[in-house]
């Protein structure tokens, strides 16, 4: 089959493989014969004219200058419309033209090739099935990976192979949409209309899928689309982290340190990369990335203790397939630990010059959750006339209120080093 009627219920022309002229020699084959049928054997067979004429709607015969002898023309006055063609294809023809308005399916399922002589007609034609030749309209081959990772979104590559039709193709029509119980599109929204020398065509990221299942794919000639479809069922690829939890250890107001972890996709084959950035908020607006793109099997990332805050509020993590990074990320609000001791106290009970001696005090922070023990540093700069000194600092459980100094801490002069200093 080919021509512009790709759904076999319009105009279109039928070929075959003709007759060698040394058979025809011998076989006596006068011509060819083509019926319309409900099944292989020709039951309910009507003949198929090969004409490029038309008949006026008031019955007047109208000549067919690419008919045989055997043209046979009728109309009914009181049924104008209804056109009869009886018509021998001649030998050296391979070809017929179906007319417009022939009856095709549901009714009539086959096309069937009769060759006649001078006497009697073959009685076992070759035979074309209406369903065989709809198809060849169907492009093969029909795929597509989704590369958009986020859900009801697709984007990726739509390929297909050319068909196998010798007809007048003309645009390949790709739809979102479903089909019914037929194989037909039902409920399709179009997404593009490309030239039929095309066999792919890229899906944009962040392509809303609107709940359907399928890729479509109609081919069309300049006057219709044909009505059966290639259709591909695609499967959303839905790759986000979930579960993300991150402990601030770093005590300082306004800074960041410990380990971010998550739960990675349940399917993760189309994840490159992890992304993570410090946002504004859950949705990853006004976004900086933290560090560099993370292998696709991690699962946590250490955060350097001191790292600034810098006002963000929350972390976002991304999956990167190789076509894009999703537009929703899992997303954490930040919590910044501050434990800060308040009120020190430290009376000097050591009497003697450059000595110190006595208990140090404090009040604990309101947050000790995350505090493991307590630090003491300390530097001075005496205005004795010999330069300063340093305290050394010593380590405390944090269970301990105040501490005694075991031995006073002696503060050393500068060397003359120092002093030049």
């Amino acid at each position: 089959m080919l021509g512009q009627d790709q759904s076999c219920d319009a105009r279109a022309r039928m070929k075959w493989a003709a007759i060698s002229a040394g058979l025809l020699q011998v076989t006596n084959v006068q011509g060819y014969v083509v019926y319309l049928a409900t099944s292989a054997t020709g039951a309910n067979r009507i003949w198929v004219s090969y004409t490029t004429a038309s008949a006026s709607q008031n019955g007047t015969e109208v000549e067919d200058v690419n008919a045989s002898n055997d043209t046979a023309v009728d109309s009914d006055e009181d049924d104008s419309d209804t056109i009869l063609y009886n018509t021998l294809t001649d030998v050296g023809t391979n070809v017929v033209t179906i007319p417009e308005g022939t009856s095709g399916r549901p009714f009539y399922t086959h096309f069937l090739v009769y060759t006649k002589s001078v006497l009697v007609e073959q009685s076992t034609p070759v035979f074309l099935t209406l369903e065989e030749a709809s198809l060849r309209f169907v492009v093969p081959s029909l795929s597509f990976l989704d590369l958009d990772l986020d859900e009801e979104e697709l984007g990726g590559q739509l390929v297909w192979q050319r068909p196998p039709v010798l007809g007048e193709i003309a645009t390949y029509e790709i739809y979102l949409g479903f089909l019914d119980e037929q194989n037909h599109s039902s409920n399709k929204s179009l997404l593009v209309s490309i030239p039929s020398d095309r066999v792919e065509y890229d899906v944009p990221p962040n392509t809303p899928a609107n709940e359907t299942t399928h890729l479509l794919i109609h081919t069309a000639s300049e006057t219709v689309e044909h009505r059966t479809p290639a259709f591909f069922e695609f499967f959303d690829a839905i790759a986000s982290a979930t579960g993300l939890t991150f402990t601030d250890l770093d005590l300082d107001v306004n800074e960041l340190g410990g380990v971010l972890s998550w739960v990675p996709p349940p399917v993760k084959d189309q994840v490159d990369v992890y992304q993570l950035f410090f946002s504004e908020d859950a949705d990853g607006n006004g976004r900086s990335q933290f560090g560099f793109d993370i292998m696709r099997g991690a699962t946590a990332l250490e955060v350097a203790s001191q790292t600034p805050l810098n006002g963000y509020t929350h972390f976002v993590l991304y999956t990167k397939s190789s076509l894009v990074r999703q537009s929703t990320p899992a997303a954490l609000l930040l919590s910044d630990t501050i434990a800060s001791v308040a009120n020190i106290s430290f009376p000097d009970e050591d009497l003697d010059a450059l000595e110190i001696g006595g208990f140090i005090s404090w009040d604990n922070p309101k947050e000790t959750t995350y505090v493991t023990e307590y630090m003491q540093r300390g530097s001075t700069k005496l205005k004795c006339g010999v330069g300063h000194g340093a305290v050394q600092g010593m380590r405390l459980h944090r269970s301990g209120l105040s501490t005694r100094a075991a031995d006073p801490l002696k503060l050393q002069p500068p060397s003359r080093q120092e002093r030049k200093m």
